[in-house]
């Protein structure tokens, strides 16, 4: 009879490391993440936005979970039980909540606690008090999780981009060259509105209080966009046109809204200077962290 448990999970992911495919939805990962941390089962994640998938245990036999294994949440827990001895009954109520928005906030992870840091409130006295600070660490813990993953998939995108030449780069979507700064203004909760569009139609000064001089925008009748994958909420880094592939950013944020003809960041605080050619290159997409976070 197998035997399901923290210390056989830990010594069968010594044996085995179980790749899933990124058909593994963002909560399905995170949740994952939280079982493999709960059962002391190495855990990491490797891609980039869709393409993102997560590998658990460190084994030399490796079991390539293929797309089509995954339909559904119940066989992600039969392939815990299989090949990591996580209990099933643990990972079936660690599965059961559904993703994590609207009224749901904190349901899966709520739902991951009481499945593996919870699995002692069935077989304990404990009081209700101190079950209640293990599911608030053991929420913190995950919270902690989701931020690492987010910064190990920006670090991953950085390394992506300096491997290969910012023209490459553009023409694999992931970055935009020749732009200028049209437009700075203020946005909602302290964030600066930064405006790029193609700099085919000459530069604009853009001055340290971060106000420009033209106002471009919609009607500056700028030329397309190129082709690419920028999309709301990327996290993009604003670099010079010629600066190294793996040089300092001019500064950092997220995209705000996407045009035919310009692209909105939101950034925190506008640099000195925006003046010159610009390139826009893609890091990370946050809107899976922020659904799962909220």
């Amino acid at each position: 009879m197998a035997k399901y448990g923290a210390s056989f999970a830990t010594a069968a992911s010594a044996e085995v490391t179980l790749r899933f495919p990124p058909a593994v939805s963002a909560r399905q990962r995170a949740i994952l993440h939280a079982v493999a941390e709960a059962n002391g089962v190495p855990h990491a994640s490797a891609g980039d936005g869709e393409g993102r998938s997560i590998s658990l245990g460190s084994g030399a036999r490796v079991v390539e979970v293929l797309p089509e294994d995954v339909p559904d949440d119940e066989a992600l827990c039969a392939l815990l039980a299989e090949h990591l001895r996580v209990s099933p009954e643990a990972s079936r109520r660690a599965f059961a909540a559904p993703a994590p928005r609207g009224d749901g906030r904190d349901r899966a992870t709520r739902s991951v606690g009481e499945a593996t840091v919870g699995s002692s409130f069935a077989t304990s006295p404990a009081s209700a008090s101190a079950a209640s600070m293990d599911v608030a660490a053991f929420v913190r813990r995950t919270l902690e999780l989701l931020e690492l993953e987010r910064e190990a998939e920006e670090e991953q995108g950085e390394a992506i981009l300096r491997g290969m030449r910012p023209e490459t780069a553009q023409k694999k979507g992931r970055a935009l060259l020749g732009l200028k700064c049209v437009d700075v203004r203020g946005g909602f909760y302290g964030k600066t509105i930064v405006t790029l569009e193609l700099a085919s139609r000459g530069s604009v000064n853009v001055s340290q209080s971060g106000m420009s001089t033209n106002g471009g925008g919609k009607n500056s009748g700028a030329p397309p966009l190129p082709p690419h994958k920028l999309t709301p909420h990327d996290i993009v880094a604003i670099k010079a046109n010629k600066g190294e592939p793996g040089g300092d950013p001019l500064c950092a944020g997220v995209v705000y809204r996407v045009r035919d003809a310009a692209l909105e960041i939101a950034i925190d605080e506008a640099p000195e200077s925006l003046d010159g050619t610009l390139r826009l290159e893609r890091l990370a997409n946050e809107t899976s962290h922020k659904r799962l976070v909220d």
